[in-house]
């Protein structure tokens, strides 16, 4: 995780690059100031993504299960480096649009505390979307669209009924992040060291001729 973070925190620190007064209607300032925190947020995606992704990919899953220490361990290892990874560049992500843009004028500031908490939400759910669907379908680039598609589908279907209030958006978010984490550490303690592939399994073994 260290390169993906390292990168967010460097395209958080990046917003300090970006024109401090900008005309909202103006594309090009617009995406001088997007560039940087999209990237940011993308690389919390990658590291919620690769903290066990990178283990299936590089065929290393096995010998994690393996070792000769309580997966519980491991499992708390990993996933307090992977928040505090997400912490770190969410930290850095704010702190620096807050300082940069401070002197812009109280009345339409570019950030705003509703944003700050909304987005917090949302690294919520990021963090344990991407624990859940990596080890449910050991596959990154399906977990990916299954980490985003998840909650936007929940939250349209919500809307459905009446709307999403902020207050009901932090609730939806906590709710469905503790019950990500909680799946999480279920799929993780109870994991195969390789997943099934189909066929039929033949449980009277081989046949033997005297």
């Amino acid at each position: 995780m260290l390169p993906n973070c390292a990168i967010g925190v460097a395209a958080a620190l990046a917003v300090w690059l970006t024109p401090a007064h900008f005309n909202p209607a103006s594309p090009v300032a617009t995406t001088l100031v997007a560039v940087p925190v999209a990237l940011a947020c993308g690389m919390m995606f990658a590291m919620a993504l690769d903290s066990f992704g990178l283990e299936m990919s590089g065929g290393t899953m096995a010998n994690l299960l393996s070792q000769p220490v309580p997966r519980e361990r491991i499992w708390r290892i990993k996933t307090a480096l992977l928040g505090l990874a997400i912490a770190v560049v969410w930290t850095t992500l704010w702190v620096t649009i807050a300082l940069h843009f401070q002197a812009v004028p109280k009345k339409e500031p570019p950030w705003n505390w509703s944003a700050i908490w909304m987005t917090g939400c949302l690294a919520a759910a990021v963090y344990s979307g991407g624990l859940w669907s990596v080890l449910l379908v050991r596959q990154s680039a399906v977990a990916l669209w299954i980490t985003v598609l998840v909650p936007v589908g929940l939250l349209t279907v919500a809307s459905r009924f009446g709307g999403v209030s902020a207050g009901q958006f932090a609730v939806f978010s906590a709710l469905y992040s503790i019950a990500g984490f909680w799946w999480a550490r279920r799929l993780f303690l109870r994991a195969e060291d390789t997943r099934w592939t189909g066929g039929t399994i033949d449980r009277a073994g081989p046949s033997v001729r005297g």
